[in-house]
């Protein structure tokens, strides 16, 4: 079964990233859950939790996508109802510019 594996890759990885930062006073929770919508998936999770944030990471796959931030990270902020951090792998993003030039 790839997706036990899978899911028990990114419960490894997920508790080394856990030990590794202060998180006192902060709920951590790991959800694995497959949707053939991501971006529905994940917002329906935070709407479902009453969560007060929702922090992801965005790679972005097209030259487009990579001016803005990646095409499920913008439709997470487009359709979640609280606050988005969004961040990128230093060196991943492209300056508007070289997007301009680029495309």
């Amino acid at each position: 079964m790839r997706s036990d594996i899978l899911k028990k890759n990114a419960e490894e990885e997920f508790d080394k990233l856990v030990k590794s930062i202060d998180s006192e006073g902060i709920e951590i929770d790991l959800i694995v859950e497959m949707n053939e919508r991501p971006f529905q998936g994940i917002v329906d999770i935070i709407h479902s939790r009453n969560a007060d944030l929702l922090a992801v990471g965005s790679r972005g796959r097209s030259k487009t996508a990579a001016i803005l931030l990646g095409s499920v990270t913008e439709r997470i902020i487009e359709a979640c109802n609280v606050p988005v951090f969004s961040t990128k792998k230093k060196g991943q993003g492209m300056s508007i510019l070289e997007a301009m030039f680029d495309i």
